[in-house]
């Protein structure tokens, strides 16, 4: 299976649902990851683009695995649903977010520094 170049992770309650295209936009992984295993998962050596939708525990996971050498593109989520092709699913969901991260006039949102709220 060829390594992805671009990845959509989208979080559920209990697990991410990953989606990655190869270079050529053809599939080239599709997993179901427990929470758990997610740090492991952005450990990989490889590197690629990650796309998420900019909610609430989105900007933490954003800085895992940016220091890990992985662009890392956080997305506002109304504008990675017109991306998506189908129900409403989390696998749906992942591939929506790999597909609008993959747009060059998508608008991206940056990843909140840790620690508290500036100024306290």
């Amino acid at each position: 299976m060829e390594q992805p170049v671009a990845i959509g992770l989208d979080p559920a309650e209990g697990a991410f649902q990953v989606r990655g295209a190869a270079a050529d936009r053809r599939d080239a992984l599709r997993r179901r990851l427990r929470r758990s295993q997610v740090p492991g998962f952005s450990g990989r050596p490889e590197p690629c683009m990650a796309g998420m939708e900019a909610r609430p525990g989105a900007h933490c996971r954003a800085r895992d695995p940016a220091g890990r050498g992985r662009e890392v593109r956080l997305m506002p989520p109304a504008h990675v649903q017109p991306h998506a092709r189908r129900g409403k699913t989390d696998a749906a969901g992942a591939e929506a977010v790999r597909g609008a991260a993959a747009r060059p006039a998508m608008r991206f949102v940056p990843a909140k520094p840790a620690g508290g709220a500036p100024g306290s």
